[in-house]
């Protein structure tokens, strides 16, 4: 095994073996290939070791000598960024076969590597010394903390985590490769059935006269007991008026009518039975005026499924993030006021009538988490009671998951009331399991 020296005396620029010279971003294959053909037909421990031994120990072998070699001619080049961008999509290689597996336990270990003390420690070799550099840089940015998702569950380490479901969705649209996109979209989607699961598991044991033996009924959100109030709240909507049935009807209404008909329409829409007058006064003056601006040069056109599509990620952006970083001021705006229920209806309206905009909306969520990540959770109670409200409403909504409120005239003790002082019980129930290779609406 050798160290900080091409093998024969070879320089970075010499030709491979068939004669030809290579460019690095072709030779970056070769560590691509590498990595897969280890992770498809090694243990996961086999597997640490050989990245340890590449990435992190840069140790010449037998079976990564052609790695290694690219590895060399990029720190050579003093490439960083061909580097970093090669370093990130090797882990996502491995954490997307470990994660098809449910082998969480090697996904920790991979990203624990570098929190390694030897990356800190000195060498005379001016290669290694480049690379352990490299390596202390890459552990500081923002793809290493979107790495650190992966081993992390939602209610450890920061608030935030609490939220993964969100930051992965973000990951699955914007992630730099295609292994990042589809680790991110499975893990998301599977965090997203867990909170489901546990929501209704929850919320029926909760009203339960009779306790499981050596079940604990955990609550799976932040909000203490009032979930049970707040689902009460969404799903006691019935009546030809509740949100499903209207965004159905608001779809009918204007499909075949022009696309300024359609903006107009869809402000009357969100704020429809709407009892908050500020928040209906905030939207009228500050949503308004902005919808009506939006695609001007297509107002006499017949609405289009582009058009719908464009027109409510736009409204999202509007009522969350609109530069994709910095709260809106609607937002802002609405959320002063004591109003999350309201608005995450109307997030929640505007995906009903096109659910092709929910990652979207997931994405928008992920950047405003974000960018409050760095407060205390002290700071940011009013951002995490939004979030909670935003996912349990779409909980709800989900199409795997019926909840059901009826009133209740048995012991008192396992239902709860409302304004009326009226005793409700919320019933629960999965009505069937989606596979977690079937994508979510």
């Amino acid at each position: 095994m050798t160290s900080g020296a091409l093998p024969n005396g070879q320089q970075p620029d010499s030709p491979n073996l068939d004669g030809q010279s290579t460019p690095l971003y072709k030779n970056e294959e070769i560590i691509y290939s590498y990595f897969l053909n280890l992770v498809t037909t090694n243990s996961p421990e086999i597997v640490t070791i050989e990245f340890k031994t590449l990435f992190i120990e840069f140790v010449n072998t037998d079976k990564n000598t052609d790695a290694w070699n690219v590895l060399f001619r990029i720190i050579y080049a003093e490439d960083e960024d061909k580097f970093h961008k090669i370093l990130n999509r090797c882990c996502y290689i491995l954490v997307n076969n470990w994660q098809s597996t449910r082998n969480n336990a090697a996904i920790q270990d991979l990203i624990q590597m570098f929190q390694d003390k030897t990356i800190g420690s000195y060498t005379a070799s001016m290669s290694l010394h480049r690379l352990r550099t490299w390596l202390t840089n890459f552990s500081k940015s923002e793809d290493y903390k979107a790495l650190e998702l992966f081993a992390s569950q939602s209610e450890d380490g920061p608030w935030s985590h609490r939220y993964s479901s969100y930051l992965l969705a973000h990951q699955s649209v914007f992630g730099k490769s295609k292994e990042q996109k589809e680790a991110a979209q499975a893990l998301s989607r599977q965090l997203k059935e867990r909170f489901k699961f546990d929501l209704a598991m929850y919320t029926a044991r909760s009203q339960s006269q009779i306790g499981l033996p050596g079940v604990t009924n955990k609550n799976p959100t932040g909000l203490g007991n009032d979930v049970l109030r707040l689902i009460k709240t969404v799903v006691a909507k019935r009546g030809p008026y509740n949100y499903v049935n209207l965004a159905n009807i608001f779809i009918k209404q204007t499909q075949e009518g022009t696309y300024k008909s359609f903006k107009i329409a869809l402000k009357k829409y969100l704020i429809f039975s709407v009892e908050h007058q500020t928040f209906v006064d905030t939207i009228n003056n500050k949503l308004s005026s902005k919808l009506l601006e939006l695609g001007k040069n297509h107002d006499e056109e017949i609405l289009t499924p582009v058009l719908l599509k464009n027109t409510c990620k736009k409204t999202i952006d509007f009522l969350t993030t609109e530069n994709g970083k910095d709260p809106s001021l609607l937002f802002i705006l609405l959320l002063a006021n004591g109003n999350p229920m309201t608005l995450a209806i109307v997030l929640l309206k505007l995906v009903l009538i096109c659910k092709s905009c929910s990652p979207h909306l997931e994405a928008c969520l992920a950047n405003l988490i974000r960018y409050y990540e760095e407060q205390s959770q002290n700071e940011c109670k009013w951002l995490i009671n939004f979030l909670e409200v935003v996912r349990i409403t779409f909980a709800i909504y989900a199409d795997n998951v019926e909840y059901n409120v009826v009133r209740w005239d048995g012991d008192s003790a396992t239902g709860f009331s409302d304004s009326e002082n009226g005793s409700y019980r919320i019933f629960s129930s999965v009505k069937r399991q989606i596979p977690e290779s079937e994508d979510e609406g």
